[in-house]
């Protein structure tokens, strides 16, 4: 398995402020080469020199491993399809000069508050379902077109911070990617979000794991470190491991009130590192 650490610090927003929070970006791409990770993930790239990002983590052995691909526009949207397209366009050749190994798809438009924007005309529930697959088709195309080994991934979100939003259910995000059918379109399992949406997570794992591009973990509710909510992450573990999963794990703790160094502590408790100085094992 591969490890990634999501190092995202959103100014004035605590619930958004993951590992090493405190400290400069650059320095957190060190921390994360130091603690034995093999990538980091962002969220957003275009408010950053993402160019300098990424050689700051080539020269210390790990790499960006995922960002948003748009941010404006809705694919549920048929009407912003092509501003979307566009965005992603940027994110392509983004990634080829940065060596980004995934982008992020999103169903919906997410503004201020975790609301999701609203379309210009008002679109029932089938025409939303219709235009993201139309949608998902276009991605999977100019992706293929673009020669990149790049990734797409669809995550449904959590009904209790993004209000609005299309995708909720892995289910549903499964169906998609079988029936798109394309090694470049995966799913997200992030257990932080499925376990507020529908819970049922090791028997949803097992009916979608073939699908899956990555498993995110953080506990409930507070989106913490390993122990410190309502999921055994211990026991979800050892079920990635009976499936034969070996793809990327992402981190994707809040320390909150906790140091880094403490989630570490409950992270390593259960996910066995690799030696921080391996750079095999982490690339």
């Amino acid at each position: 398995m591969q490890y990634i650490a999501m190092i995202e610090a959103i100014a004035d927003a605590p619930q958004y402020q993951f590992l090493w929070h405190e400290l400069p970006v650059e320095e957190r791409l060190k921390e994360a080469a130091r603690a034995g990770f093999a990538g980091v993930d962002f969220w957003d790239w275009i408010d950053k020199d993402i160019d300098h990002l990424a050689q700051v983590a080539a020269d210390h052995g790990i790499f960006i491993n995922s960002v948003f691909g748009s941010r404006r526009g809705s694919l549920s949207n048929a009407a912003d399809h092509d501003r979307v397209l566009d965005q992603f366009r940027e994110s392509l050749e983004m990634a080829a000069r940065c060596g980004i190994r995934a982008l992020f798809v999103q169903s919906d438009e997410v503004g201020p508050g975790g609301q999701v924007v609203p379309p210009a005309r008002p679109l029932s529930v089938a025409e939303r379902w219709q235009a993201l697959e139309e949608g998902l088709w276009r991605l999977v195309e100019l992706v293929d077109s673009s020669g990149l080994e790049v990734t797409l991934l669809i995550e449904p979100l959590s009904k209790l911070h993004v209000h609005g939003y299309l995708l909720r259910s892995v289910l549903d995000a499964a169906r998609l990617v079988q029936r798109l059918n394309s090694p470049r379109l995966r799913l997200v399992f992030d257990l932080f979000h499925q376990q507020i949406n529908e819970g049922n997570l090791i028997n949803n794992l097992r009916a979608t794991i073939d699908l899956v591009g990555a498993i995110h973990i953080a506990d409930v509710p507070e989106r913490g470190a390993p122990g410190t909510g309502e999921i055994n992450i211990a026991r979800i573990y050892r079920e990635m491991l009976a499936l034969g999963y070996d793809g990327q794990i992402g981190f994707e703790c809040v320390p909150g009130h906790s140091s880094t160094a403490e989630v570490l502590a409950a992270i390593r408790a259960i996910f066995p590192f690799p030696d921080p100085d391996s750079d095999a094992e982490r690339r």
